[in-house]
């Protein structure tokens, strides 16, 4: 497989690393609507311990997906750009009526591994089966990634293939 643009390949790869954890993506997911929380406010909402939100936190920031702002005793975060939040075009407003969590963990169950939950999970699912990237397989619940899903998708899976 050739890459369009080998040149950015490393910073592609760097950043995949970055937000390949769960945790990381309910810290990003949390933010996309482009306001700036307190890691003790992260921590109380996503229910992770301030010293390990704190830890992924500065990941997210030394790869350039967070953005962080100190005002007196308070650290601020916040998505770095809005070209995270638009590259696969997720409305990423959570709906106001929705008793639903906007973002969580779900642990699957035939996996036994976690995977990215609620109503943001199933935008990003079903932004997935439109573009063809993934299909349902029959008779079942489990999804398959396509060739053209591989494609696109190649940055994410070699990277996470790499660190396993």
């Amino acid at each position: 497989m050739t890459r369009r643009f080998p040149e950015s390949a490393p910073n592609i790869a760097a950043l995949a690393t970055a937000i390949a954890d769960p945790t990381r993506v309910m810290i990003c997911a949390s933010l996309l609507d482009g306001r700036a929380w307190t890691l003790t406010e992260l921590s109380r909402a996503l229910s992770i311990p301030m010293s390990s939100l704190s830890e992924h936190a500065s990941i997210l920031i030394d790869h350039g997906v967070l953005a962080e702002r100190r005002e007196g005793r308070h650290r601020y975060v916040q998505i770095a750009s809005t070209d995270i939040a638009d590259d696969f075009g997720i409305d990423v407003e959570p709906p106001r009526s929705s008793t639903r969590p906007y973002v969580r963990r779900c642990l699957d169950w035939t996996e036994r591994r976690s995977h990215l939950g609620g109503v943001l999970g199933d935008e990003l699912c079903r932004e997935f089966l439109d573009r063809e990237w993934i299909v349902r397989r029959p008779k079942s619940r489990a999804l398959k990634i396509t060739p053209t899903g591989r494609t696109h998708l190649d940055w994410v899976l070699t990277t996470q293939e790499d660190h396993l």
